[in-house]
Formats: C-alpha cells, sequence, structure tokens
C-alpha cells in the first residue's frame, strides 16, 4: 500500500523594493515545461514567431512619460519609461518551529534557509543592468564601512552623489516549503515543494497594486533532478539507501536548487513585466539602430516591438531582433505590420536612412526575457 504524507513546514518572506511599469501579452510570451504543475521560465517569442495581429505593445506599457524623456542615458527622467528604475531587495527572518527530535525528517526541511540565495538574486539583477540595485547584504554593508573610515565629510558627500537612491514600489513575496513522503514497502520516495507568491504594494501608501503581475511559482524536486535520485530505502526506522532524507546537506543541497530556479523563474516574469526600452536612431532598409545597448539593459537576442510616437499615439509599425553594445544597439526588422504607417516608414527607409521627425519619434521596447538568454544566464542546468 503507497501511503503519502504531506507537510507544510514554513514560511518566510521575500521583500523588493522596486520601480517599474508593467507589461505582459499572451501573444508575445511562452511558458516552458515543467513537472507535475509547476511553473515554468516564461520568455518571449522570437520575432520570427510573430504573427502580424502580434505587433502590438505589450499590455500595461505605458507611453504617457516619453513626452517627459531627456535622452541622457544616465540623468534620465525618472518618470521616463527610458530610466533605470531602483531596486532593494531584503528577506524577513523566516517563521521556524523548534523541533528536538533526531528522527523527524522535517528538521532538515525546517532547518533550511534561503535568504543566503537572496545575495545571488541581487546579482543577476545587477547583470542585466535594467535596473539599479541597492544592496541589502550585511557584509557589503560592513565593507563600505570600513572603506569610509578616516574620510572626510566633503569627501564621503562628494562620493557619495546625491545621497541615497528611494524605492517606487514593493514586491512581496511569501515563500512556503512543503516535504511529501511516498511510503510503499522498502522502497520511499520523498518530493518538496516551494511555492512563491509574488505582490506588488506602493510602499508609502501599502496599497496593494494590481500589476505588476508576478504571480505564483511553485518548484517541484523534480525540475531539478531525476526523482530516482530522490527514492530511499529504510530498515528498522534508518536509511539503508539512497537520499538520505535525514541529511540536512542533502536537503539544503535539493532546496538550493529549488530556491535557484525560483528566483530564475521570477526573474523571467520581471523582465517581461519591467521591459527595456530604447529610441530608435534611424533604419536602413531592414537594418535599425538604437540609442542605447547594455548599458539600458538591452540582452543579445533582444525582441522589440518598434513603435511610432506621435501626439501622444503610440503606433506599432514592426517587430526586431537586437543585439546590444555598451552603448548602442544594432537589429534587423524581421517582420513589417500591415499598416499604412508601416508601410511609409519603411518605403523612406528603402530610398536611404530614415531618420524619425521631431513630432513622430520612434521607439523600441521587448516583449520578454530572450530563450536564449534563459538558457545559458538563468536556468541553472542549461535547457528549459
Amino acid at each position: 500500500m503507497v501511503n503519502r504524507n504531506q507537510f507544510l513546514v514554513t514560511a518566510v518572506s521575500l521583500v523588493v523594493l522596486a520601480g517599474c511599469q508593467s507589461t505582459g501579452s499572451p501573444q508575445s510570451r511562452m511558458q516552458t515545461n515543467a513537472f507535475k504543475g509547476a511553473s515554468g521560465y516564461e520568455y518571449g517569442k522570437s520575432a520570427e514567431q510573430f504573427a502580424d495581429n502580434d505587433i502590438e505593445l505589450p499590455a500595461y506599457y505605458s507611453t504617457a512619460g516619453l513626452d517627459k524623456c531627456t535622452f541622457e542615458v544616465n540623468n534620465e527622467h525618472p518618470d521616463c519609461p527610458l530610466s533605470k528604475k531602483v531596486l532593494r531587495l531584503y528577506m524577513n527572518d523566516p517563521i521556524t518551529t523548534n523541533n528536538d527530535n533526531p528522527n523527524d525528517w522535517l528538521s532538515s526541511l525546517r532547518a533550511y534557509d534561503n535568504r543566503s540565495l537572496l545575495n545571488q538574486f541581487e546579482n543577476q539583477l545587477v547583470g542585466l543592468n535594467r535596473f539599479r540595485i541597492v544592496t541589502g547584504d550585511e557584509r557589503t554593508a560592513s565593507i563600505l564601512g570600513d572603506a569610509t573610515q578616516g574620510m572626510s565629510d566633503a569627501e564621503l558627500a562628494r562620493r557619495m552623489k546625491g545621497g541615497v537612491l528611494h524605492p517606487d514600489y514593493a514586491m512581496t513575496v511569501d515563500t512556503v516549503k512543503t516535504g511529501e513522503l511516498v511510503t510503499g514497502g522498502s522502497t520511499n520516495l520523498a518530493d518538496f515543494s516551494l511555492d512563491f507568491t509574488l505582490g506588488f504594494l506602493d510602499p508609502y501608501t501599502n496599497e496593494k497594486l494590481s500589476y505588476p503581475n508576478v504571480g505564483k511559482i511553485k518548484v517541484r524536486t523534480g525540475d531539478v533532478k531525476p526523482m530516482s535520485e530522490m527514492q530511499f530505502w529504510m530498515q528498522s526506522g534508518k536509511i539503508e539507501g539512497g537520499f538520505d532524507i535525514y541529511d540536512a546537506n542533502a536537503v539544503s543541497a535539493v532546496l538550493n536548487d529549488m530556491s535557484s530556479r525560483g528566483f530564475g523563474i521570477a526573474l523571467s516574469r520581471m523582465l517581461s513585466e519591467m521591459p527595456a526600452t530604447a529610441q530608435v536612431q534611424g533604419i536602413r532598409g531592414e537594418r535599425i539602430s538604437l540609442d542605447r545597448g547594455q548599458n539600458a539593459g538591452i540582452l543579445p537576442e533582444e525582441t522589440m516591438v518598434i513603435f511610432e510616437y506621435s501626439y501622444g499615439f503610440a503606433e506599432p509599425i514592426g517587430v526586431a531582433t537586437v543585439n546590444p553594445s555598451d552603448i548602442e544597439s544594432q537589429g534587423r526588422i524581421v517582420r513589417w505590420k500591415n499598416s499604412q504607417d508601416a508601410k511609409r516608414i519603411r518605403g523612406e527607409a528603402k530610398e536611404g536612412i530614415y531618420r524619425p521627425a521631431s513630432d513622430a519619434k520612434l521607439f523600441a521596447v521587448s516583449v520578454g526575457t530572450p530563450k536564449s538568454f534563459l538558457e545559458h544566464r538563468i536556468s541553472a542546468s542549461g535547457s528549459l
């Protein structure tokens, strides 16, 4: 007879202070498969996969602030979609249950604290260069304290360059750990799950916000390792072989991989909800030039919708694949939208270099994390 014993173990909270505009379109995003109903990575479709009706601005993407843009990369107006948003991440102390019974297999699960992975998540966000990160790492704060010792007030003020960065939104993440044993004769199976529930609120009014919508994330053991490796054999209450459910190091190793995947999925959704934006400098034929690159968080093989912005109206004209350098991006418009505006611009680009007029600028907005980036930079296994 097979018995399933499921245990709700503990919950912790992670808070990310963030400034962002939400995007999301089911026509421009796809999701990878996962184990037993768990969450998959979300990524943007390649430009080649877009149909004509997919070439639209992502949902919730606001063009209202474009009129305030100064187009100065390092001194952009905070309401401009091209400005970088400031994030601050921190995690509260986990809620744990005391248990002195050494034979309780759940004690290894209770003891796991994924706060240490928060620093890895910070480093992932910094590497994207789409956000400005104020670290919550106490070790870093200690290093900074040592570095400023003996520094004059004038020198300290000069180096601070404006002082503290303030958040625009708060993102709360509640994490629940669950353990399940499947027993049947001499062969048993351990199955863990992690549930991340993400939400945004205004840190100054505590109002819950309906967007950005990152949603709930579930990670199962089978998402990070073969379930055959979670089998074990017991005799007289002792582990005789296979996975040792009483070994805190073995349990933590599995949960580390699961937490990393959960943060990676959260990151892939954040890149969809908080897109990169750049101004189009010109178009020649199918080739396109953008005024920003890696310095604005544009990723390799980024899929971007190109749109014309004039007198408060945004008209999509095509979808492109772009690659960044440090301060600019070059790309190719893969599909033009079937519209009069797109035909006009495409026609002018065939005759030479099309440069937007002062009253009708062109912009590019990303539609989701490139799949190649997920495979090589976010997914620990190297495959989705």
